[in-house]
């Protein structure tokens, strides 16, 4: 093979001129859109149409025979393949009709169903012509196809099935890697496998059998077959049997494809049994259509999949008779429904036979459903369907292991109705109508939205073109359709309500629909209560006067609050002002309740009597002095002069159009002369990457700090010819600027607005550049490539970047005013985006680089401020969409206050305007006044001026945050007035309701009050909210979720209040666990000791995800790792501590209250855990909830009941078998379920081995296995006749079945014996031993690192579990008293010298950390015994990574820091070290704490790890250990080496892992170490001569090449450049040998990659071979 950048400069020249619409314009209206279609030139909406409507084109049977077809085929696809349009067209009839990922090998009798199988692969044809391959004589194209790789394998094997001798020869030298030029791809593998003559299909054979360990070859092929012949799939099949090729995972992946099946981990016999069916049934028609009626259900539909292989109409004819013959089994029907659900398509039989039986099985009833064609739903089966669906549970049936053993399905009713609301005539239609309540919330709104398509669309609906034609229903209002709607308004779904508001919304209301509307407001749904306020208030003034009378003498008070509001509004917005004053007149007399008196008191109040004034938005609350904003001032023209001198462009004195022309030209052939250029230039991780000037023009080597322009520029390739090129024509700045703008905007050229081009002709010059190609493919255009010339060379050569900034600016202001003011209002649609007319200055005019080091950074003080202006205009311009030349900033907040009422959310000004405002407020150019009138516009920048943070603050220069001060008188009395116009409100938001979710502190407990008054019985919000946030419940709720006591609130107060009103001690409680602010002062008045830490107890135990700052405070009351918290552990220690301290009546209280701590399913576990610990729930009931519910909360719980101290080990083994008997008949389920219930009963075992007194679950259950195991060892052989079934536990402590017969080892167990009972106890057991190996792996490496000390005798007793026995025996222990290390050997240590050290029983030892082995010089010795003995640890022990203080560290400092300028990425670097056991700190960073030993480390960085943003990288600073007791720092001499170097080995696993240069994954240097000293003993075993390890990589000198693969990330490269190699798969693992079992596949792809490439001249991969040859 060639390299890739010579196969495309070759190809470059052979790609054919992109086709226009005016090259299709002589062909007639069918074969116009027909060639429209193939290239692409089709608007996107018209594809679906064409597809389907095909036929109606009345196209020739030989379409691509008649004389047009013969033309547009030679247009489309060249005199090389054009001949063969009509045969691929027809040839594609014997293939599948199926594509994409659904596909299956189906093929069909009806030509219409490749209708768009043969127009799309029409259009890859032509696509393929265009690439420059299809151009080529046909031998060329076989050779250059893997280059730019096409699915045309048709084409080809129709070329090669017309003359295989002639390119036979071809064909093997590319499939057996020796041609020079061609190389193996999945076109021609696919195009081989297609031909009749054998010994193409031979080729595709012997490379599948030489893939060995190249899976993506294997891979690459198999999922090729079942898209090709019938011979060529039946041939392969054979080989797959006859080679027992199903033990790859890629065999596994294609059998899946072939078939559907599904499964997620199929055994091998029964992958190998389906292809041994599939072999028969093939080959025999007669055998596969009697099979159709077998028991047998994989039989059943590996039968009828051969058959529809050959013609899924006959295999649909006889799947459809299987199903009505009353012989075949429930489940055969339902495998026969599946069969016909993978085919894609259905017969109306199956319509017939659920009009009979549906219903009568609801597993049947899933299948029949999804099989039902469209347009059967006749009257019968309707009232079917709709009986079962209202039968069923709400959580639907579920059914697992029907039909097949891995098939798991659900039928809900929700599914059936959304097939009866699809399919649904109107008198079916108007039955659902009647029973909306009784259909499924899912799909409620889907019978509104198919009865009323267009008035039902929601405000934030897409509508397409199509959409938008489509008239309103009319429906009478006396109409069930109008009844429809005015049941929706009451639906409880707040999505159908939400639907029936946006009807009623655009049709007139009648008097029915009033009263629909007020029935709503008799209710307490905030949202619908808001809506249906602001509808009455828009009905006529009689109307509206005939509601609020009713509803204010109601006996409802929710309708009485309703109607006052509307009082209130109508005041505000004086309208019915007498109307109203009799209202209130007459509501006086009544007993008010507290929200009743707010909306009165809002009425009593009169501005005109006291001569204030009312606040609200359109006067900045009162708290803005406009008198002090600064002016408004208009954009003026800046070059009338200009203008009147000339019509056309403005600046031809600057920037000289001619001049620009011919060095733009001139630029263009310099650079097509040089496209061939090849250079090197250096790429991400170090790499170096090849590239040719005509592809992308790159600079050689990465960025330098502190480099100039010019450096920059002559780091490009062939930086001379640049810099010639502009010291010939000398081009100014703004000449370079117009030049690059000219070539960004040509992606758009004919899309620039018609209706603006006389005006843009004044700004926008065209240089007539004369490039050539695809301008429309932004990224490899010429133009694009001209751009990549000129920024860096405009930049080197820019004298004046202040005069630019400057013209720009000028630009600007003179097109903002001069813009003709008759087309604002024009909105120009392009592509997928429509432009206002400022973006269309901004695309088409002028764009300045707002940002600080952009044109911002040239400007004076005073062209700052005239930025900001200009800014501020377009805001302004936008928002009122009014003449500005009378502007007022009342006017823009006017004009605000209404768009948020409409759409209840601030539209923001951008963060150029925003970056601008503080820069020119902190400099003191504008004012506090203007500060905050531009609060009022932007949320991010009023949760800025409150010292809250968010994305834009973390963008802000570090200066400016660090200097700027806010107006915080005036904020706060922002804030109060805010806070009082929402305290007041009724249902519908105030002006002040969109600010109030941004307030980040609220201070004084009477707002507290205030909103936990006002809010009364209602819930708080809690979670993500989904929801209008303006809502009452949402603005009250976060007001209470942010406050906090002021410096002058008193507890005194505080109780005084309290005793006055009538909150109770419940909802106290409630408000304490949502705004933990309180929880202090609530604690108090309710006398509840230890009331905010009990708060805190169930914090840790119901949060979902617990942050960081939780995480933090958490961690000072308990040792239980976040994790464990989170999987639902439970730390009894700090349970009793505090139960004792709140007492029995104030636990209940909070664990009541507790489900405003949690935002899932942590509520309910956790109210039952404190059920379960307080004696609540006895032992009988959880373990009856176990066996009988089988639920896993109680699974969880069963280790909390307090432990029968006089039974108490007869108790601790009878829990732990129930436990383990749950595991057990977990398994006849489906796998998700299992891993749920083996997640619960992992949970249930450490809360039971906490209450036990056990340190971990661990130690509990190998004390509780240790019988268990004795026991199944005692009955681990089972003879069954001749043959012996043993159970052993081999060297690595992995449990297996020994199966003999006579004097001869089975592979398995005979099938005979596979289902007796006691070979099903034997696997069992062996299960069960599997699952010990690995925990017992995990406990034995957790025990090396917290340094657990054993006695000898303990050794002796834990070695008697033969699981443990075979992990411990290879992990070396030691002495700390005497230094002795060694392994265990009949209760002495062998060392790795062969001498043996006697043990005494009290002797205490520790599995050895590298540490242990250094300091006593012996870790070498151990790392070269492992390799001697080819000794294989359960885990990374001897070669673990080792990390050691340095001199400085020990001597002279308290803090480490080796790692001191690291940048990190901080999302990444949180999320690698929180799964180590760390947590942050909000003060200090990040933190891991270490209770035992009584100190904490911390990393020091300037990052905030609360809300890690990678937008700025933090620098490391330093690691240092703190004392807990008194929080000084520890000196490193003092930290156990063990702590010492597992923190730096985390700190380097950061460094490597998250580094923002984006180092090696991995690529520590202990790793690396570790790595090195693997390949080396690797090398030596293997017997590979060429390798040589170095430091970082590894050489390789194969017989094709040289290679280096580097030891971090195990990257290939040759000859500089990067290679993809697919990693080995895990089941393959076993083949490279490694020291440990550790999973460590980057280790063990790195050496497989060693052994692979040392060995190159045997690699058959083709993704491989393509890239080293």
């Amino acid at each position: 093979m060639i390299k890739q950048e010579q196969a495309e400069k070759f190809l470059g020249k052979h790609e054919p001129k992109e086709l226009k619409e005016a090259d299709l314009a002589s062909f007639s209206a069918p074969y116009q859109k027909l060639g429209a279609y193939i290239t692409g030139l089709m608007e996107y909406e018209e594809i679906g149409a064409f597809e389907q409507e095909f036929a109606s084109y009345n196209f020739p049977d030989k379409l691509w025979e008649s004389k047009e077809g013969k033309a547009l085929a030679l247009l489309l696809f060249g005199k090389e393949i054009a001949p063969y349009a009509q045969r691929v067209w027809d040839s594609l009839l014997a293939y599948p009709y199926l594509r994409w990922w659904g596909r299956r090998p189906f093929r069909s009798e009806n030509p219409a169903d490749y209708t768009e199988v043969q127009l799309s692969k029409m259009s890859t044809l032509h696509n393929y012509y265009g690439s420059g391959v299809g151009v080529l004589p046909i031998a060329e194209q076989f050779q250059y196809v893997i280059y730019r790789e096409y699915n045309v394998e048709e084409f080809f094997a129709l070329v090669l099935s017309e003359n295989p001798d002639a390119y036979y020869a071809l064909f093997k030298d590319i499939f057996s890697s020796e041609h020079e030029i061609g190389g193996v791809c999945t076109v021609l593998i696919k195009a081989a496998l297609m031909v009749e003559d054998t010994r193409y299909r031979t080729l595709v054979e012997k490379l599948l059998l030489a893939a060995q360990l190249q899976e993506g070859l294997r891979q690459t092929i198999l999922e090729s077959l079942d898209g090709t012949s019938l011979a060529s799939l039946q041939h392969f099949i054979g080989v797959i049997l006859q080679h027992n090729l199903t033990r790859f995972s890629s065999v596994v992946r294609a059998v899946d494809v072939w078939f559907g099946f599904g499964w997620e981990a199929p055994q091998q016999p029964v992958i190998k049994r389906t292809l041994e069916l599939a072999q028969t049934f093939l080959a025999d028609h007669t055998a596969a259509e009697k099979a159709v009626s077998s028991k047998d259900n994989i039989e059943r539909y590996v039968a009828l999949w051969a058959v529809g292989v050959h013609s899924v109409q006959q295999a649909i004819s006889l799947a459809v008779k299987a199903i009505q013959d009353p012989q075949t089994s429930h489940e055969g029907r339902i495998v026969t429904l599946y069969f016909v659900r993978e085919t894609g398509r259905t017969d109306w039989e199956i319509a017939t036979y659920a009009e009979n039986h549906f219903g009568e099985a609801a597993d049947l009833d899933c299948w029949l459903l999804q099989n039902l064609p469209e347009g059967s739903l006749s009257p019968v089966l309707f009232d079917r369907m709709q009986a079962v669906a209202k039968a069923l549970p709400k959580e639907g049936k579920h059914f697992e292991g029907v039909g097949f053993r891995w098939l798991n399905f659900t039928l809900k009713s929700q599914d059936i109705y959304r097939f009866l609301i699809g399919e649904a005539n109107e008198e079916q239609q108007e039955r659902l109508a009647g029973e909306l309540s009784e259909i499924p919330v899912e799909v409620r709104q889907n019978l509104l939205q198919n009865v009323y398509p267009v008035l039902g669309r929601g405000r934030y609906y897409y509508e397409s073109p199509a959409e938008k034609k489509k008239k309103p229903e009319k429906y009478p209002a006396d109409s069930w359709q109008r009844a429809l709607v005015r049941t929706a308004l009451n639906d409880k779904a707040s999505y159908v309500a939400e639907i029936a508001f946006e009807i009623l919304k655009k049709v007139p209301l009648v008097q029915d629909d009033i009263l629909a509307i007020e029935q709503v407001l008799s209710r307490k749904n905030k949202e619908q209560r808001k809506e249906s306020v602001a509808l009455l208030i828009k009905q006529p003034e009689a109307v509206l006067k005939d509601s609020t009378s009713r509803m204010i003498v109601s006996k409802s008070a929710d309708q009485r609050l309703a109607a006052l509001e509307i009082l209130t509004i109508l005041q505000e917005e004086e309208r019915l002002t007498d109307y109203v004053t009799e209202q209130v007149e007459a509501y006086k007399g009544r007993k008010l309740t507290k929200n009743e008196q707010v909306l009165m008191d809002k009425l009593a109040y009169n501005p005109d009597e006291t001569g204030e004034q009312r606040y609200d938005l359109s006067n900045g609350f009162g708290v803005i002095d406009f008198d002090r904003l600064t002016p408004f001032a208009l954009p003026q023209p800046q070059f009338d002069k200009e203008r009147k001198e000339k019509k056309g462009f403005l600046f031809d004195k600057i920037i000289r159009v001619e001049k620009v022309r011919e060095a733009l030209n001139d630029l263009l052939a310099l650079w097509r002369k040089n496209k061939d250029y090849e250079y090197a230039c250096e790429w991400y991780q170090g790499e170096t990457r090849t590239q040719l000037l005509g592809q992308q023009i790159y600079r050689m080597h990465a960025t330098k700090e502190g480099e100039t322009p010019m450096e920059v520029l002559e780091d490009y390739p062939l930086a001379v010819l640049w810099k010639d090129w502009h010291q010939k024509h000398q081009l100014n700045e703004i000449e370079y600027q117009y030049a690059i703008r000219y070539c960004q905007n040509l992606y758009y050229e004919n899309k620039v607005p018609k209706q603006l081009k006389d005006y843009l002709a004044g700004y926008y010059p065209d240089f007539k550049v004369a490039f050539k190609g695809d301008l429309g493919n932004y990224y490899d255009s010429e133009a694009r490539r001209l751009e990549d010339l000129l920024t860096p060379i405009s930049e080197a050569y820019a004298q004046d970047k202040a005069f630019l900034a400057s013209f720009k600016l000028s630009v600007f202001e003179d097109v903002l005013a001069t813009y003709p003011p008759e087309k604002r209002h024009i909105t120009i649609e392009r592509d997928y985006e429509d432009l206002s007319w400022t973006d269309v200055i901004q695309d088409y005019v002028i764009s300045i680089d707002q940002d600080e080091e952009g044109d911002i950074e040239y400007y004076t003080p005073e062209q700052r401020f005239k930025l900001w202006q200009l800014l501020y205009y377009t805001y302004a311009q936008k928002q009122t969409k009014n003449d500005l030349s009378s502007y007022t900033p009342q006017s823009v907040l006017t004009a605000l206050r209404a768009k948020v009422r409409e759409d209840e959310r601030l539209p923001g000004i951008g963060g150029s305007l925003m970056g601008l405002t503080l820069n020119l407020y902190q400099k003191g150019q504008l004012s506090a006044d203007d500060l905050l009138f531009f609060c009022l516009l932007e949320d991010d920048l009023f949760t800025v001026v409150q010292g809250g943070e968010n994305y834009f603050y973390r963008r802000l220069p570090e200066a400016l945050r660090a200097s700027l001060t806010f107006p915080d008188t005036q904020l706060e009395l922002l804030k109060t007035r805010m806070l009082q116009m929402e305290l007041q409100r009724g249902d519908l938001p105030t002006d002040a309701s969109i600010y109030i979710q941004y307030l980040q502190e609220v201070e004084g407990m009477h707002y507290f009050f205030e909103a936990l008054e006002r809010m009364g019985k209602e819930p708080f919000t809690k979670g993500y909210y989904y929801g209008s946030s303006v809502t009452k419940r949402h603005t009250f709720s976060h007001i209470l979720e942010v406050s906090q006591p002021s410096a002058t609130d008193t507890f005194a107060a505080f109780k005084a209040h309290l005793d006055k009103t009538k909150i109770t001690d419940k909802r106290l409680v409630e408000v304490a666990c949502y705004a933990l602010h309180w929880a202090d002062w609530i604690g108090d008045y309710l006398q509840i000791k230890d009331f905010k830490e009990a708060i805190w107890w169930f914090i840790a135990h119901t949060t979902d995800y617990m942050d960081a700052e939780k995480e933090t405070i958490v961690s000072q009351y308990s040792t239980v790792p976040r994790d464990d918290f989170q999987r639902g552990a439970i730390d009894v220690d700090w349970y009793h501590r505090i139960h004792q301290s709140v007492g029995k009546e104030g636990w209940k209280l909070i664990q009541e209250s507790a489900k405003y701590l949690s935002e899932g399913m942590g509520y309910r576990r956790v109210k039952l855990y404190s059920a379960v610990l307080t004696g609540e729930i006895k032992l009988d009931e959880v373990i009856q909830k176990i066996t009988e519910k089988r639920d896993k909360d109680y699974v969880m719980a069963l280790g909390l009941v307090p432990i029968n101290k006089k039974k108490e080990e007869e108790d601790l083994v009878s829990r732990y078998n129930l436990l383990q008997t749950f595991l057990k008949e977990s398994k006849q389920f489906g796998q998700q379920r299992q891993e749920s219930e083996k997640n619960a009963v992992e949970i249930g075992l450490d809360n039971l081995s906490r209450n036990a007194g056990y340190e971990d679950s661990i130690r509990f259950s190998w004390a509780m296995e240790a019988k268990a195991t004795q026991q199944i060892m005692e009955k681990s052989t089972l003879v069954l006749d001749d043959t012996t079934i043993k159970l052993v536990i081999d060297e690595q402590g992995k449990a297996e079945l020994e199966v003999t017969k006579g004097d001869k080892t089975l592979k398995s167990i005979p099938d005979k014996y596979k289902k007796d009972k006691q070979v099903e106890v034997l696997k069992d057991n062996k299960s069960y031993l599997t699952k010990q190996y690995s925990r017992t792996r995990l406990s034995l490496e957790q025990a090396m690192l917290s340094q657990t000390l054993f006695t000898a005798a303990e050794l002796s007793k834990i070695l008697e579990h033969p699981v443990v026995k075979a992990m411990l025996s290879k992990l070396i222990l030691f002495n700390p008293e005497t230094q002795a290390s060694g392994f265990w050997q009949d209760g002495k240590l062998l060392s790795a010298e062969g001498t043996l050290t006697p043990l005494k029983a009290a002797d205490k030892l520790l599995i050895a950390h590298p540490s242990h082995l250094f300091y006593a010089v012996q870790w070498d010795l151990y790392q070269k015994y492992l390799f001697d003995k080819e000794l294989k640890q359960p885990f990374k022990q001897v070669f673990r990574e080792l990390y050691i203080p340095t001199k400085d560290e020990l001597e002279t400092s308290n803090r480490s820091e080796r790692y001191q300028g690291h940048q990190v990425q901080p999302q990444k670097t949180v999320a690698l070290l929180r799964g180590r056991g760390w947590t942050v700190n909000y003060e200090e960073g990040l933190q891991r704490v270490y209770h035992k030993e009584g100190f904490r480390a911390t990393i020091y960085a300037a990052a905030d790890w609360y809300t890690p943003s990678d937008v700025e990288a933090p620098t490391l600073e330093y690691v240092v250990f703190y004392s807990l007791k008194d929080g000084k720092e520890v000196p490193m001499k003092e930290i156990n080496p063990v702590i010492f170097s597992e923190v730096m080995r985390d700190v380097d696993l950061v460094v490597s892992v998250a580094h923002v240069g984006g180092v090696d994954p991995e690529a520590s240097h202990s790793t690396m170490q570790m790595r090195a000293a693997l390949a080396r003993e690797s090398a030596r075993l293997f017997k590979l001569s060429n390798v040589e390890v170095k430091e970082r990589h590894i050489l390789v000198k194969g017989k094709l090449g040289e290679y280096s693969i580097h030891l971090g990330s195990g990257m290939v490269s040759r000859g500089g450049l990067q290679l993809s190699i697919l990693a080995v798969q895990s089941q393959h693992r076993g083949r490279v040998f490694l020291p440990f079992v550790d999973d460590d596949p980057k280790s063990a792809e790195i050496i497989s990659k060693m052994r692979l490439l040392a060995e190159d001249d045997k690699i058959k991969d083709p993704t491989i071979l393509r890239q080293i040859k």
